[in-house]
């Protein structure tokens, strides 16, 4: 997701011309080369960080037990109860949600560092949307089978919308309450959806650690939520210097990362 402030709309006070906004251009990432080996974990004796209950589009950044900041770069957001069940019911609709599953089979998954490209049919508008699928290399010790899954047009975007705002059957999700929640903390008034995908993984000795994108200006941030975890609990990994630490994390914390 890439936050952005765009122009206003309205006329000058001159009675100029309609100034129209007009959306920012994205530069290309910095290139990220994941460390082919990282240090022993750490196990320091350190506090824990606070998971309180959150309100449905109430944003918190991390904290440690005691109340202090954790990085100034990381947020939950508490979301909407139906919003997963959305995005679950309408994955499975088009179909993607089997094709994650067969994908994850063991005899069935990608090669590491391999792309492939799917067409799919949504029986929702007829149309074909285009979806990439990814399995990452591993760097040294991961040993992670982790696949992502993009779709290639923001129409998934906006089902995600509130029922408030549409009539759309499927527009249920009360994804306009995380947006409101981002935009407000990073103080924007318009916020524009980059991409979407889903994560998918069934083991992995360490995370697959990895940069987006970088030099955003504090323009841009990551929402991730938990769709399903059968196994353990999610783990958040805290990478210092050349040192890398796990936490789990509860299942039903969203995560925000800003990304400078």
């Amino acid at each position: 997701m890439i936050a952005a402030q765009l122009p206003n709309n309205n006329s000058d006070d001159d009675g100029g011309e309609e100034e129209h906004a007009v959306l920012p251009t994205v530069d290309t990432p910095t290139p990220y080369t994941p460390k082919e080996k990282y240090r022993a974990d750490r196990d320091p004796n350190v506090e824990q960080l606070q998971f309180p209950p959150l309100a449905p589009g109430v944003l918190e950044t991390y904290k440690w037990a005691n109340g202090d900041p954790y990085d100034g770069l990381s947020a939950r957001i508490g979301i909407p109860p139906q919003l997963k069940d959305t995005i679950i019911a309408y994955a499975k609709g088009l179909g993607i949600w089997d094709i994650i599953l067969n994908t994850m089979e063991p005899e069935n998954q990608m090669r590491p560092d391999s792309t492939k490209i799917l067409t799919v049919a949504s029986p929702y508008s007829g149309q074909n949307f285009t979806w990439s699928v990814k399995r990452p290399d591993n760097f040294e010790g991961s040993s992670s089978d982790m696949h992502w899954f993009d779709i290639a047009v923001v129409v998934f975007f906006f089902i995600l919308c509130s029922t408030r705002r549409s009539t759309s059957s499927t527009c249920q999700g009360g994804f306009d309450e995380v947006l409101n929640a981002i935009g407000t903390y990073l103080g924007l008034d318009n916020l524009v959806s980059f991409s979407i995908g889903i994560l998918a993984v069934t083991k992995a000795d360490k995370g697959y650690v990895h940069v987006d994108f970088s030099k955003s200006g504090k323009k841009a941030a990551n929402f991730l939520v938990n769709l399903q975890t059968p196994g353990d609990d999610p783990e958040l990994t805290v990478i210092e210097e050349d040192d890398v630490g796990n936490r789990r994390v509860p299942r039903s914390s969203t995560q925000m990362n800003l990304v400078y």
